[in-house]
């Protein structure tokens, strides 16, 4: 079994393509009979500058790839494709590399590499845009390419067109898609909201640190000037724990703890090692430097580097600061990157009152808590969407 789910790529579910009872009111169809199969030749001229265009996996649209003269392109076999039509692409198929052509990349150019079709009046293109997220519609593709390794095989289009599917009424297809269009505009605009929250929060501590932004007292009065130290007098550092693999579970449940190693959340286990709010930097690998915050009964690995505030520092306030000083920038090692405590302790930096840490945080932890609430609306909305798509396919 486990051979079998190497095979497949990750954007297509394993199995056989499976088709269960035709709803009341569908018709079972075969799918070359929705579509009409178009070509277009282009005769290149050497002067003449063609946009060409890339499809890209999981189903994530049309980007333009180049903009270049006739002369400049080494395929001088290439085709027209205009707004509606539906592109494969041969050998990204199985990666999921399909889209409906948008109006801003009419009369652009592909090879033929890639196959280009249009739907018959039966087929709604707005459906069909949603219709290849289905696992079957999937699967189909997968099994209707042929080659010894996932990334060699080459679809055959007759071979896809064999496969059948069952299809509701026009106005229905038009109906689902359109609920699940509003989904995804609904999700988009959440996207925004929550990479201007981002954009603005970076701005922010841009400001704060370099102290063009300044907090006042409760009583109106300005804080003291900040002081310069070393990190290591503001914080002991010291790397966590050997945990072994074994001991660390995926499952959260009300016995075990959280469990973080270099990178951040790593699984859960059912003993800590540490109680207490603490910043957590990562020590070793390509993403070394990056840091998080762990608060309450933790387990922190010997990947992370745990700073533990002195008595007049803020956590929170480190937490901010650390990520605002980039230490990933401080590493040492090619292979293996890697930060010593050492180096870091004896880093230099600027430390607020820690009334003013206090008011640092709350601030920048207000625009993480909005920031966190638009995350979970995405998740929570994207589970929907995922399980309205399998739904309104079957």
């Amino acid at each position: 079994m486990n051979e079998i789910v190497h095979t497949f790529p990750l954007s297509v579910q394993p199995g056989i393509p499976k088709i269960g009872q035709t709803p009341e009111g569908w018709t079972r169809t075969r799918l070359g009979k929705l579509f009409e199969v178009v070509s277009r030749p282009v005769k290149m001229l050497d002067h003449a500058e063609y946009d060409l265009i890339t499809v890209k996996r999981s189903r994530g649209g049309i980007e333009r790839r180049a903009r270049m003269k006739g002369r400049e392109i080494s395929v001088k076999s290439q085709f027209e494709i205009r707004e509606g039509d539906f592109v494969i692409s041969k050998r990204q198929i199985v990666h999921g590399a399909c889209a409906i052509v948008p109006a801003e990349f009419s009369g652009s150019i592909v090879s033929n590499e890639y196959s280009v079709l249009r739907c018959r009046p039966v087929l709604d293109p707005e459906y069909l845009r949603w219709l290849v997220h289905a696992i079957y519609v999937q699967q189909t593709f997968f099994h209707s390419s042929i080659g010894v390794h996932v990334e060699k095989m080459i679809f055959k289009l007759d071979e896809w067109f064999r496969w059948k599917i069952d299809l509701p009424p026009l106005a229905e297809q038009q109906r689902r898609a359109g609920s699940l269009n509003a989904l995804h505009t609904r999700l988009e605009g959440l996207r925004r909201e929550k990479a201007l929250l981002s954009e603005y929060k970076t701005g922010l501590m841009q400001k704060i640190f370099s102290q063009d932004i300044r907090f006042r007292a409760d009583d109106g009065s300005a804080f003291p000037d900040w002081q310069t130290t070393r990190l290591g007098r503001i914080c002991q550092m010291k790397a966590g724990q050997f945990l072994q693999a074994a001991e660390i579970s995926d499952e959260n449940t009300d016995t075990n703890f959280p469990c973080y190693g270099g990178n951040g959340l790593r699984g859960f286990s059912l003993k800590f090692n540490k109680n207490g709010q603490f910043p957590l930097i990562g020590r070793q690998g390509a993403l070394c430097g990056n840091v998080h915050f762990a608060e309450g009964q933790f387990y922190a690995t010997e990947h992370a580097i745990v700073a533990e505030p002195a008595d007049n520092v803020v956590a929170k306030w480190l937490f901010y600061k650390l990520v605002d000083m980039r230490l990933v920038q401080f590493a040492t090692g090619l292979a293996q990157p890697g930060l010593a405590v050492d180096t870091l302790a004896y880093l230099k930096l600027q430390v607020p009152h820690p009334d003013e840490q206090r008011k640092i945080a709350d601030a920048l932890g207000a625009i993480d808590a909005k920031i966190n609430s638009v995350a979970a609306q995405i998740e929570k909305l994207d589970a929907f969407r995922q399980g309205l798509l399998q739904k309104m396919f079957v």
